[in-house]
């Protein structure tokens, strides 16, 4: 299952990119795969450059935290269509009331699986564009693909 609605697949040599936890000028940590299988990216900050670096580590995912993973991305994508909408204000951040027990419990979840498997991350380049027409706006909300570099 991919949360976007689009058409078009990864170009070859790039990969899907699920979710987006964060993002500053482009994807900074969510989920995408890595060799076909659902890993939680995260980009490395270099203190040198005082930057984002195009380092990431790549920690993989079991099914049910995969699920976990899209169920939280989904929580916050129902809320960013409500606030698009004016229906609720930036207060509520980044779930709609009703949904903030389950955002919540997705997301420690995740971050559980995360503190255990860091363990065992992999250090890649990533390289993200946005998937599909190249005029595309840029945005947490964009389509994207990703080709990591090992």
């Amino acid at each position: 299952m991919h949360p976007f609605n689009v058409a078009s697949k990864p170009k070859l040599g790039y990969e899907a990119v699920f979710t987006i936890r964060d993002y500053h000028d482009g994807p900074r940590s969510g989920v995408a795969n890595f060799h076909g299988k659902p890993h939680f990216y995260e980009c490395l900050f270099d203190e040198k450059s005082d930057d984002y670096s195009n380092s990431y580590l790549l920690t993989a995912l079991h099914q049910e935290v995969f699920k976990a993973a899209i169920e939280n991305w989904e929580i916050f994508l129902r809320w960013r269509a409500a606030f698009d909408l004016g229906k609720v204000n930036r207060d509520t951040h980044p779930a709609l009331p009703q949904d903030r027990n389950r955002f919540d419990e997705t997301r420690r979840l995740l971050d559980q699986a995360l503190a255990s498997g860091r363990g065992k991350a992999t250090r890649v380049e990533g390289e993200f564009e946005v998937l599909g027409e190249p005029n595309r706006p840029r945005d947490v909300l964009s389509p994207w693909q990703v080709k990591w570099n090992e």
